[in-house]
């Protein structure tokens, strides 16, 4: 019987070790310091008041001062950071992103009908760069559009603002700046593109398709999509074509 309950409190003190520290790595992960580190206090106080002789009188405690540093101690670490931060003045926003802001003004045709659109990435070794280009779709037109160019980024190296342009495609091919694009489409699918060549002063590119929300077979890449080219450049970008309308995510 005693080995019983021995075998069972190391079984439940090691599952609860396991559980405090996987939760801290996940806040750390995710910018939450404050609660992270409070969690890993706790897992020193349960380790001693389990392990240590001197521990004994905590484990009646252990619920009250796990609330106390949730509900008290990390409330009051929480309100001190934000109270000298950026976000003191109660919204998510840096001051530079709030001039930004103000100083773009939209109108939003009500009426437009939205673009769906296609990634393509220039591989290296069958890997994704940092390189690509988006085809866009409205109305059965197709349009080109390139990376963006970061114009301005915060003090944390976010992205402000971003600028790229866009042109119509005629015949597969499509002039922006000093590249040609042509569409490669598939011979057993006219209306797939598999790729886009860029021809220009640098030397020729292909560009692979990689990603497009309505292509089940490319949703595999919609991790890598959104954190390293919708987050990165797209979600703060300004597209223009020539006649100065403005295309953006939203």
């Amino acid at each position: 019987m005693l080995f019983i309950r021995k075998t069972l409190f190391w079984i439940l003190l090691i599952l609860a070790n396991a559980f405090l520290l996987w939760s801290s790595i996940i806040l750390f992960n995710a910018s939450m310091e404050g609660l992270a580190i409070s969690l890993v206090i706790l897992l020193f106080i349960v380790d001693f008041a389990f392990l240590h002789p001197k521990g004994y009188p905590y484990r009646y405690a252990l619920p009250a001062l796990g609330l106390l540093l949730v509900l008290t101690v990390f409330p009051i670490y929480f309100t001190l950071k934000t109270a000298f931060t950026n976000y003191g003045t109660g919204h998510l926003l840096t001051r530079q992103q709030v001039i930004e802001s103000l100083l773009k003004e939209y109108v939003t045709d009500e009426s437009a009908e939205p673009y769906d659109y296609r990634v393509f990435m220039r591989l290296e070794n069958l890997n994704p760069t940092d390189d690509f280009l988006l085809v866009l779709e409205r109305s059965n037109v197709l349009y080109i559009a390139e990376k963006p160019f970061v114009t301005q980024r915060d003090s944390k190296g976010n992205v402000i603002s971003a600028y790229s342009s866009f042109t119509p495609v005629k015949n597969d091919q499509a002039l922006l700046g000093d590249r040609t694009y042509t569409l490669i489409r598939s011979k057993q699918d006219p209306e797939r593109i598999l790729s886009v060549n860029a021809m220009g002063p640098k030397g020729t590119y292909s560009y692979a398709f990689f990603f497009s929300f309505e292509d089940a077979a490319t949703l595999p890449n919609q991790k890598y999509f959104i954190s390293e080219i919708f987050t990165a450049y797209l979600e703060k970008a300004d597209f223009v074509d020539s006649e100065e309308k403005v295309l953006r995510f939203g």
